[in-house]
């Protein structure tokens, strides 16, 4: 497994894309904004995430740290944000136009305990 980890917007997929077109090999970028590769990769489910990267050599996935959860109640998508301090947060733009703007909150320290009792699933 490689990590490629950097500022935003400094050309980490730009370069990626580069690599196979020179040596050939099968590539899929996703976007962690989008709600069924989130339901993937934190499914914990091995076959689903084999299913998921097979027949590519490389499979990355930008924009991974974009929404800490997204989850799905009643119809209706909840994003949550977890930091350290209270911090301003917005959704990514690209989140918002393909699904709309679900519900949101930043979860923190001052709250963590609200976030814990709130009924979630």
């Amino acid at each position: 497994m490689l990590i490629l980890y950097g500022s935003r917007r400094v050309g980490k997929i730009t370069l990626l894309k580069k690599i196979p077109a020179s040596s050939g090999l099968g590539y899929k970028i996703d976007s962690g904004e989008n709600i069924r590769v989130n339901q993937i990769l934190s499914s914990n489910d091995f076959d689903l995430l084999s299913e998921y990267v097979e027949g590519f050599d490389i499979v990355a996935i930008d924009e991974a740290q974009e929404i800490d959860l997204i989850i799905e109640k009643d119809g209706k998508l909840k994003a949550f944000e977890f930091k350290r301090e209270k911090d301003s947060g917005k959704l990514p733009n690209d989140f918002v136009k393909k699904y709309g703007v679900p519900e949101y909150r930043i979860i923190h320290q001052k709250n963590i305990l609200q976030y814990i009792t709130f009924n979630i699933f």
